[in-house]
């Protein structure tokens, strides 16, 4: 973590910025990638992201147990807002618990739950492959 300045509509305070130095292995060749309809099938040749979904993440199992995953991670592989890529951030359940014992998000698995509200966090459901 890196220590920064917080400003915003209160008075400057301490904060800490995560910065993620771990980095998941690949994804599993069994993960299914879906492409927009509207979208031409020529993908960009530097990226080919654009216009893709990339749900669920799938791993294989060997290559979790060689780099155990740590509390904050990154995904290798690049994605897409439709804006810029980026590699998204990718949070163990321990870290994910964390949250919600001290208050952080609520224990919501989707938007569309009862109590989910704009400030809570979402977590992505992720498959291991045998």
């Amino acid at each position: 973590m890196q220590e920064v300045i917080h400003i915003g509509k209160k008075t400057a305070q301490p904060a800490f910025q995560i910065i993620p130095t771990s980095i998941l292995p690949s994804w599993s060749s069994e993960m299914k990638h879906y492409y927009f309809i509207t979208e031409t099938n020529d993908q960009c040749s530097i990226c080919n992201i654009r216009g893709r979904i990339d749900y669920p993440y799938h791993y294989n199992k060997i290559d979790i147990e060689q780099n155990p995953i740590k509390d904050i991670n990154i995904l290798q592989e690049w994605k897409s807002n439709g804006q810029w890529a980026y590699h998204p951030i990718f949070l163990s359940k321990r870290f994910r618990d964390l949250l919600i014992d001290n208050g952080i998000t609520r224990d919501v698995r989707n938007m569309y739950d009862n109590n989910y509200k704009s400030k809570d966090w979402l977590f992505d459901p992720v498959i291991i492959v045998d």
